[in-house]
């Protein structure tokens, strides 16, 4: 076996990342950024001509690490005068509020109605170490090449080592504690399904003190991290049945998954988990708070997801399983607003936060919420906030 696919091998095994040698054309590099690039305003070195200029100017014995405006890495370098890339992955787990990344987002330019799938996005990468990540590129060079200088590279920082301790006991298993504990897993999910979040908490608090069973139980982190990844994926069906929008409860399942996965010891996995039921829970306690019908819920949240893009009644009336009549009557009847008046207040709305936090000029904030003509654009601004783009932004300001 050639080096370099022993490289590419180790790499993939160790990092769970995808690792390539570019074979030269333009489609593999287009295969990358139609896989991983989420906006090419942000994110120049996951487009195809970013990253075909980059390769073409690195030095021999220099590691790349790339990261960009959405906090996304990635490493590239040259091994055996072929170029190898790795990535894409993140260095932090999304926030619990998701603050900091709707910063990021208006920082790229981005409009912050995109936070949903980016965090969709964000999550589906894996998180690792900088530092680690850094050792274990430059560490499979070496071993590969002992002969060659070792490589240089822009970003270095401690190596981070982790303690994962081996195993823990619990106490002798016994079918009276078993079916009290699925007694409590059924009234537990309940509480969630009724977005009873404190309530879920101060039970699932109680099945914690449960012992565990040395022959039945989970005994080491990696059980544990099993166990909670059984559980992540139960509250989301939950959340889903509850009326959580399918797309938001796999955005939360994603950011816990990426959070477990990032785990080296047991201190962490105890708030990791009552996080997540917290979260899932306050999510179906805001799905049962809605006013409107299934059917209109899911245009709602599927207008949500696209507000900057073109949609039409068909698609529409597919998304809430009726016809497109009887969704523009119900949708008006229960929103007070047409399908095209939702989606200019909700464009409008963005726009405001663009003129806000921004200093974009007003023909870029109009096609980044959807409206590629700007005298249109400032006419339905004018219509929804009672003076233009450029009045408004000037205003806020003198606040």
């Amino acid at each position: 076996m050639r080096e370099i696919e022993m490289l590419l091998r180790f790499l993939r095994y160790t990092t769970g990342l995808t690792a390539l040698c570019w074979d030269g054309t333009d489609a593999m590099l287009e295969d990358i950024e139609k896989q991983y690039c989420f906006s090419r305003q942000a994110q120049p070195l996951l487009t195809a001509s970013g990253l075909r200029m980059a390769f073409e100017q690195v030095k021999a014995g220099t590691l790349y690490e790339t990261e960009d405006l959405l906090g996304i890495h990635c490493f590239f370098f040259q091994f055996q005068g072929k170029m190898v890339w790795v990535g894409p992955f993140v260095t932090e787990g999304w926030s619990e509020d998701g603050a900091a990344e709707e910063r990021r987002l208006i920082g790229a330019g981005l409009l912050a109605n995109y936070l949903l799938p980016y965090k969709l996005y964000y999550c589906s990468h894996c998180s690792l170490s900088q530092s680690g990540s850094v050792q274990i590129v430059t560490g499979a060079i070496t071993a590969l090449l002992p002969d060659v200088p070792p490589y240089t590279y822009h970003k270095l920082a401690g190596v981070l080592g982790h303690h994962i301790p081996e195993v823990f006991t619990g106490e002798d298993f016994d079918f009276d504690t078993a079916a009290y504990q699925i007694d409590l897993e059924k009234k537990f999910f309940t509480l969630v399904n009724e977005g009873q979040t404190e309530a879920a908490l101060d039970l699932w608090s109680r099945m914690e003190q449960i012992p565990l069973s040395e022959q039945l139980g989970p005994h080491d982190l990696q059980r544990l991290i099993a166990n909670t990844t059984g559980l992540r994926f139960l509250l989301r069906m939950v959340a889903e049945q509850s009326g959580v929008h399918p797309a938001t409860a796999y955005a939360i399942s994603l950011s816990y998954g990426q959070k477990l996965f990032s785990l080296r010891d047991r201190s962490g996995l105890k708030q990791i988990t009552h996080d997540m039921i917290r979260e899932f829970s306050t999510a179906v306690q805001a799905a049962h708070s809605r006013q409107y019908s299934p059917a209109v819920w899911n245009v709602i949240n599927y207008l949500n997801l696209h507000i900057a893009q073109k949609t039409d009644m068909k698609q529409l009336a597919t998304v809430a399983d009726c016809g497109q009549d009887v969704l523009r009557q119900r949708f008006r009847a229960e929103t007070g607003l047409t399908v095209a008046q939702y989606v200019a207040r909700e464009r409008c709305r963005n726009a405001e936060n663009l003129l806000q936090q921004t200093d974009l000029p007003i023909s870029e904030i109009s096609a980044q919420v959807g409206y590629l003509d700007n005298n249109y654009f400032v006419k339905v601004f004018k219509r929804h906030a009672g003076e233009t783009p450029t009045d408004y932004r000037a205003r806020f300001r003198q606040q």
